[in-house]
């Protein structure tokens, strides 16, 4: 996904379980694709499941770093783009 939000997913188990609960001021880099740029950690978030319809909220920020937390949900770290 890369309109509105800028959506970029990967497993836990794939090593990805860092990305949903970076520190709020945390400046990341996004090198290549359609999402490249320069973006602030502003939030974080969580939900008690997986999958299902993209989050209302979503839409609010430039960037979403998305993955499963374990069995039971799904974590998020928000950017605002820079």
């Amino acid at each position: 996904m890369t309109r509105p939000t800028c959506l970029l997913a990967g497993h836990d188990y794939a090593g990805w379980d860092w990305i949903d609960d970076l520190a709020q001021g945390t400046i990341v880099h996004v090198t290549t694709g359609p999402c490249a740029g320069r973006y602030r950690v502003v939030d974080n978030r969580w939900h008690a499941r997986k999958g299902g319809p993209v989050p209302s909220w979503m839409g609010r920020f430039d960037l979403v770093l998305q993955t499963c937390t374990g069995a039971s949900g799904t974590g998020f770290s928000l950017a605002q783009r820079l």
